[in-house]
């Protein structure tokens, strides 16, 4: 059997160098040790190894070594499936996992068989903030949008409008609906260093049209997220929220702008493009639905 809550120092080592090797293994467990308000398992089994971490929306993140044959996949399930088993008792609604791309075949394998079902190919962007902004559409420049920080807003209204960014939007639509709104704005505020003042929702004539969720990281600046409700559409406010988050990294020094954009998301990448976003990696993401 899977040995489970054995998070004794030398059995989290030996998995952590399983997962990320050596080095990576260290940094590994010096980032868990470091915030160990959020439950985490290590699972071995078989020359195998698997971490859960229990994030806050009540989502949890997985991390697996790469199994090297049929046995070593077959272990993987095994400790995939305790690891789901545990997750579920902890009231975790979702359960993800990214994988490199190409994603390892063993690796994949062992998700599906354990009930996984792939979510999406993320292409990971960035952009240098030194790079001028370009001309903007003429439609933004008279739309009359202007952005309240979270400062001045509750969640209860950023939730209202984030549901309806989510409708037909092609980021990932295969979470639509999957956690409850609350459990979403926990998830994004735990991502990284959340301050208020680079949270925002979009009005015009003090009517909510968008939202905008910007998170600082060091000299970096993450673009996590960008929705505009659906009657409000194909009228340029993408890009004026674009145009916002450049000028903020620059008034910042945030040296890059990065994001995270589902393949499939044809319209998204072609925006990112206009903008000078270029691809640095690309990563393929699968989910379990706890709920």
């Amino acid at each position: 059997m899977p040995s489970v809550h054995m998070n004794t120092k030398k059995h989290e080592d030996i998995a952590a160098e399983l997962i990320a090797g050596k080095q990576g293994g260290i940094r590994l467990l010096k980032v868990l040790r470091s915030r160990s308000e959020y439950g985490y398992t290590f699972y071995v089994e078989d020359g195998v190894a698997l971490l859960s971490v229990i994030n806050e929306g009540r989502t949890a993140s997985l991390l697996t070594s790469i199994p090297s044959s049929g046995v070593e996949a077959k272990a993987l399930q095994a400790l995939l499936g305790q690891s789901i088993s545990e997750l579920s008792r902890h009231r975790v609604t979702l359960a993800q996992i990214v994988l490199n791309d190409p994603a390892p075949k063993l690796q994949m394998h062992a998700l599906i068989e354990a009930g996984f079902e792939e979510l999406a190919k993320l292409r990971y962007l960035e952009r240098q903030t030194s790079v001028a902004i370009p001309c903007q559409p003429n439609e933004t420049k008279h739309i009359g949008l202007h952005f309240h920080s979270m400062e001045t807003n509750s969640d209860v209204e950023l939730g209202k409008v984030l549901e309806e960014t989510y409708i037909g939007s092609l980021d990932c639509p295969n979470l639509y609906g999957v956690r409850p709104i609350q459990d979403i704005i926990d998830g994004h505020r735990m991502s990284s260093l959340y301050q208020p003042d680079f949270w925002f929702i979009g009005t015009i004539d003090e009517s909510p049209v968008c939202v905008l969720l910007l998170n600082p990281n060091d000299d970096v600046l993450e673009l996590a997220y960008i929705g505009v409700i659906p009657s409000q559409r194909e009228h340029g406010i993408a890009d004026f929220c674009l145009a916002k988050t450049i000028e903020l990294a620059q008034h910042h020094n945030f040296q890059r702008i990065t994001l995270v954009v589902d393949n499939e998301n044809a319209k998204a990448s072609k925006l990112y493009a206009k903008w000078d976003f270029a691809q640095i990696q690309s990563r393929h993401a699968f989910m379990y639905k706890l709920c």
